[in-house]
């Protein structure tokens, strides 16, 4: 079950997006907080596609103990940052969708963190434009990943 917003993110100030699967918080264009919603039995959680509009997901945007349970992700085209520690904990991630948009990936934004096991060792390729800029650190502790250039 994909579930999918199309707003205008970038014109609206703050803006909250609930919905089955999850609850987002967009400061002008910013996803500053996403969390899953647990408490729906029917949802499935392993899939998220984040909504349309965002320019940037921000620092420890998905970092919340739920992430643990999503497997993949798809950022939508015109996210231009992934934040520090965007998705810090999130060790069930095997596949990430990164859109050409994508001009930098920040320090730790896919990194292992002390809490997590596993840390992001079920990561295993990226992709992502020739021209988005990746700091040294931000798959930090991801072993088994490959990064792809396009």
């Amino acid at each position: 079950k994909e579930s999918r917003t199309k707003l205008p993110v970038q014109h609206v100030k703050n803006l909250i997006i609930k919905n089955e699967l999850y609850e987002a918080v967009v400061k002008s264009g910013v996803l500053s907080r996403f969390k899953l919603n647990m408490f729906n039995p029917d949802s499935n959680h392993s899939e998220i596609v984040l909504p349309d509009g965002i320019v940037e997901i921000g620092c420890f945007a998905l970092a919340d103990r739920h992430c643990i349970y999503i497997e993949k992700i798809t950022i939508p085209e015109g996210v231009r940052i992934i934040g520090v520690q965007a998705f810090t904990g999130c060790s069930s991630i095997e596949k990430i969708l990164i859109p050409d948009s994508v001009e930098i990936i920040e320090d730790l934004a896919f990194a292992n963190d002390n809490r997590s096991i596993t840390g992001c060792k079920k990561l295993q390729e990226v992709s992502v434009s020739s021209n988005t800029k990746i700091a040294d650190n931000a798959f930090e502790g991801c072993v088994n990943l490959t990064i792809k250039r396009r």
